[in-house]
């Protein structure tokens, strides 16, 4: 899987200039929501973040450590969860931008 980390690199969008890069991303991506594939994204940052979150709780047994490594590892997950769905969201708008184009 190729990570996409800008706009500018995502194929279907690199010949455009840049403002008109910028209005048919926003077209597209607001409207990856009406996709399933967009909301297990948003259940992938949840699911990471407390799984990030209860694992800081096991951890340990002093309550100070268990309050850092919760937020810690919460955070973590939350980051790891963020990059994925950004992933799906552009996996989704690959998609709509090839429809739009036939």
């Amino acid at each position: 899987m190729k990570f996409y980390w800008t706009t500018r690199s995502i194929p279907e969008l690199t010949q455009l200039p840049t403002e008109e890069r910028k209005k048919v991303w926003q077209y597209h991506s607001c409207r990856c929501f009406q996709h399933r594939e967009t909301w297990i994204g948003v259940l992938v940052i949840i699911l990471l973040t407390l799984s990030g979150w209860l694992l800081g709780a096991v951890l340990t047994e002093d309550a100070i450590q268990k309050k850092a490594w919760k937020e810690v590892l919460g955070m973590f997950g939350g980051i790891v969860g963020s990059l994925l769905f950004m992933q799906i969201v552009v996996g989704v708008v690959r998609k709509r931008i090839r429809a739009s184009r036939k």
